[in-house]
């Protein structure tokens, strides 16, 4: 799939309105909807994990080298983060207020679906700009065979850009049809074969390839080189001592993941399975960090210079 539509979509989108079809087959309304409290945000942190992550397996899917996948995770980071920012209090308020509707049980009247829709389509439209001025900008990035693969798959994702654009539409107009959103595109953002959805988050071979770009990157030196195998080959080995700890809690949880119908419950689950995965976390923070120090002044000169608001690349964080 191509570049941030994964991310974006779901987290923008296609959440917000399957939680709002999920509470129209519930109960009595209430016209006015209150102020949306402000719910859960991702940190920083969480959000740069995201698009680092994407950033791997876009330069797997698209068998990127090392300056292409660079030049990928600096567009990412350079737009992604701050585009979420700036309509942080429209995307809280929305996926609030519709969380909050199927916390009530309320079953939204024609015009208040309406009132949604038209208030909604604002932020898809902006996001669609921006969804398109990133895949064009990777596209420029990549060679003739490999657009072959990303056009294909561009074409599919606008596909259903323009259906979720047809869907707002049809909510402008009071009409809303839960069931036929999820014949057509399933349920929202669950999907057991996902690349993402790996028993304890990114596999093993993740920070390996890390530590390699790394390596590469930075042009070590043979010295350099075996201390950050070492490193690696210890964070490892910490990581599957605690996953021993941690697997049986992280399996049940996503069992009950993956079969809740309340989104309040969901959540509540996801965070819970979030605690349960920071100590992995934790020793791929660790793994920056010890990597980093490895590093002269000189080493760090050009990265300075170049992007002088990151630091180097990090570890994908855990998929929540």
């Amino acid at each position: 799939m191509t570049l941030p539509i994964t991310a974006a979509v779901w987290m923008l989108y296609v959440v917000p309105l399957t939680v709002w079809g999920q509470a129209a087959a519930d109960a009595p309304t209430a016209e006015t909807p209150e102020p949306p409290p402000r719910g859960f945000w991702p940190t920083p942190e969480m959000i740069e994990g995201r698009f680092r992550l994407m950033a791997e397996r876009v330069a797997d899917r698209y068998e990127l080298d090392d300056d292409q996948y660079e030049r990928l995770e600096s567009m990412l980071l350079e737009r992604w983060p701050v585009f979420l920012d700036e309509n942080k209090q429209e995307i809280q308020g929305f996926v609030g207020e519709m969380i909050g509707a199927r916390m009530r049980g309320d079953k939204p009247s024609p015009d208040r679906i309406a009132d949604f829709g038209r208030r909604v389509m604002p932020l898809f439209q902006k996001l669609r700009v921006q969804i398109e001025a990133s895949t064009g900008s990777f596209r420029d990035m990549l060679r003739p065979e490999q657009r072959v693969n990303f056009d294909a798959d561009f074409q599919r994702a606008r596909v259903g850009l323009d259906a979720g654009e047809n869907v707002i539409r049809d909510m402008q107009k009071g009409i809303f049809d839960p069931p036929g959103w999820r014949e057509r595109f399933g349920r929202a953002g669950r999907n057991p074969n996902r690349a993402g959805d790996r028993e304890n988050g990114p596999g093993l071979d993740d920070w390996q390839r890390y530590t390699e770009r790394f390596i590469r990157r930075y042009r070590l030196d043979e010295a350099q080189k075996t201390a950050a195998l070492a490193i690696l080959d210890d964070l490892q080995g910490r990581r599957r001592q605690r996953e021993v700890v941690i697997g049986d809690a992280v399996a049940r949880l996503r069992e009950r993941i993956a079969v809740a119908d309340d989104p309040t419950q969901r959540t509540e689950m996801e965070r819970q399975l979030a605690d349960v995965q920071a100590p992995i976390q934790a020793l791929a923070d660790e793994l920056h960090r010890r990597l980093d120090a490895l590093l002269t002044d000189n080493q760090r000169a050009p990265e300075r210079d170049a992007k002088p608001n990151r630091s180097a690349s990090r570890p994908a964080e855990i998929a929540p």
